[in-house]
């Protein structure tokens, strides 16, 4: 089949925002991850592409990689033979990324957007690279998954597009580092961010030296580093 005959989706793989609130630490969050999820689909719109939505409700799977792995299967399924799977929370990510991507995949190529922490905001993949027990063995979740992507890939001889990195939003540090980027995002989205890092401040000038231990401890800030916190004062 003519690549420009093949059939491509777009896959957003991401939890609700009521279920992502439960997993990464930013106080009073969810809000933002509404407003993510909404920019992310606008985008996704402007692309003209179809596209599916995998929350927490339509995932099957005990991990993260089960879960992936098992929605790309299941499309594939349904006769598609390129999917573009994304997550919701790279507020940078654009509709010619998606469109540029779509043009890219085929039998030879695949699409990788690495994002600033070692992991990906984008995967673009043909029908004929998807082996469901390989892709599984990868290290997700870690700041190993893209070198373990492209070591993988290049042994099957695939020719790799790797697009700009982008950061996402995992934790409060990385609100703090959008709120900066006046020039990037509406004037309601840095509005959100600069609320969402006043009542982390809150949180913490009402913290016990015990409780402010413990957080640090459990990597709450930032994997364990202050620096955050001395940053507002």
């Amino acid at each position: 089949m003519p690549v420009e005959q093949e059939r491509a989706i777009i896959l957003m793989f991401a939890n609700s925002s009521s279920e992502e609130i439960k997993h990464k630490p930013i106080q009073k969050g969810k809000a933002l991850f509404e407003y993510c999820t909404m920019k992310t689909l606008r985008e996704i719109e402007k692309s003209n592409l179809p596209y599916v939505i995998y929350t927490e409700k339509e995932q099957r799977g005990d991990s993260f990689e089960e879960r992936l792995v098992n929605a790309i299967q299941e499309i594939f399924s349904q006769g598609y033979q390129k999917i573009i799977t994304i997550g919701n929370d790279s507020p940078e990510l654009k509709a010619t990324d998606l469109i540029d991507a779509n043009r890219t995949i085929s039998e030879k190529n695949i699409v990788i957007g690495p994002s600033m922490d070692g992991g990906i905001y984008l995967l673009g993949i043909h029908k004929t690279h998807f082996q469901k027990e390989i892709i599984l063995q990868l290290p997700w979740k870690t700041p190993n998954l893209m070198p373990a992507m492209i070591d993988f890939f290049r042994k099957k001889q695939i020719t790799l597009h790797i697009k700009k990195r982008l950061r996402d939003i995992d934790t409060i540090s990385d609100v703090k580092c959008f709120s900066g980027f006046f020039k990037t995002f509406s004037y309601s989205f840095l509005q959100l961010l600069s609320y969402l890092l006043q009542e982390e401040l809150k949180q913490f000038r009402c913290m016990t030296p015990l409780n402010y231990i413990a957080i640090i401890q459990t990597g709450r800030y930032n994997k364990g580093s202050p620096q955050l916190i001395n940053s507002f004062n």
